[in-house]
């Protein structure tokens, strides 16, 4: 029979593989740029690359903004929910953790684009740079799971 505990640090355990997973990517992508980088896929005299640029940067920093609050609001105690019921807080748990990650990964992901655009490896580093302190912020914790459980945090 599991425990509360064990259901607790289960979520937590898949959360963090989840999380150094995402983080990896990021690293894959600077990776991969540079192997990239310089090369022409398509006519960059045709696209308007410093507009496309603004747009992304745009679009990625509300996507990271909205993902606290896409965060606080999943892990926000449902008022219908049992109290003490540590499956579905894992499951919450786990859920806010993929989706903000991967909502820090598609930032980063823009800089790839960009790459593939034409764009130089500076724009690459800045996006995975910020996606990657979102990601940080977004680190599951241990304690904020047996907080969000009810539980006493474990030393």
């Amino acid at each position: 029979m599991n425990t509360d505990s064990d259901v607790l640090q289960k979520a937590f355990n898949t959360s963090r593989v989840i999380w150094i997973a995402i983080l990896a990517a990021l690293a894959i992508y600077i990776i991969v740029g540079h192997a990239l980088a310089g090369r022409e896929f398509i006519d960059s005299s045709t696209i308007p690359l410093p507009l496309i640029r603004v747009v992304l940067a745009a679009v990625g920093g509300a996507m990271l903004v909205g993902s606290f609050f896409i965060r606080r609001g999943m892990l926000e105690p449902q008022a219908s929910g049992a109290p003490g019921d540590a499956a579905g807080t894992a499951a919450r748990y786990r859920s806010a953790t993929m989706i903000t990650a991967g909502i820090c990964e598609a930032v980063g992901l823009f800089g790839l684009v960009l790459i593939f655009l034409g764009d130089g490896l500076p724009t690459l580093y800045l996006f995975n740079i910020v996606a990657a302190a979102a990601l940080v912020l977004h680190r599951p914790k241990l304690e904020e799971l047996e907080q969000l459980a009810g539980r006493p945090a474990c030393s």
